[in-house]
């Protein structure tokens, strides 16, 4: 991903470069490098496509990383013996 497509998603989502930096749980400083050319990471270059070709907002995307983060925190459960 391009540092322009970026910058275009970003006013598609209608959010800064800081702002982009709680929608998609980053630095505040790589959200700003990833707007002055950076890599951006694969896996995060394909959610900002995704989230754009679907219309995803950038209140649902954060929504959804809660959601991530909070499954990650719960422990696992055991089964039963």
């Amino acid at each position: 991903m391009k540092a322009s497509e970026y910058r275009a998603a970003l006013e598609k989502f209608d959010t800064s470069i800081i702002g982009a930096s709680a929608v998609f749980g980053v630095s505040r400083r790589s959200a700003q490098r990833y707007a002055a050319g950076e890599h951006i990471p694969g896996p995060l270059a394909r959610l900002i496509r995704m989230a754009v070709r679907h219309g995803y907002t950038a209140e649902q995307l954060k929504a959804l990383g809660d959601i991530a983060a909070k499954a990650k925190r719960r422990p696992a459960r055991r089964k039963a013996a």
